[in-house]
């Protein structure tokens, strides 16, 4: 199997398995923020706020920043969230 097929299997199963990458982060207040990665094309902005929900639970979140940009193959979004 070439290695550019096997990428191409990696990468679809990572895409289906719905994970959305979130890391936490130490905002300039001092305060924990999260960064939430949900680029790609099977996601949209709503994955980015159904994982901001799920990491900050009923507390509810702040969007500090959002930003998107788009090439011809690659679609990428982020979002820099702080728990209530």
């Amino acid at each position: 199997m070439k290695a550019s097929a096997i990428l191409k299997t990696f990468v679809i199963a990572g895409s289906i398995s719905g994970c959305t990458p979130t890391s936490m982060v130490r905002l300039p207040d001092g305060g924990e923020g999260f960064t939430i990665e949900c680029g790609g094309a099977i996601y949209s902005w709503a994955s980015c706020y159904e994982a901001a929900g799920e990491k900050c639970g009923t507390r509810g979140y702040d969007i500090i920043n959002k930003s998107s940009d788009a090439t011809i193959d690659t679609v990428s979004r982020s979002m820099l969230i702080k728990c209530k």
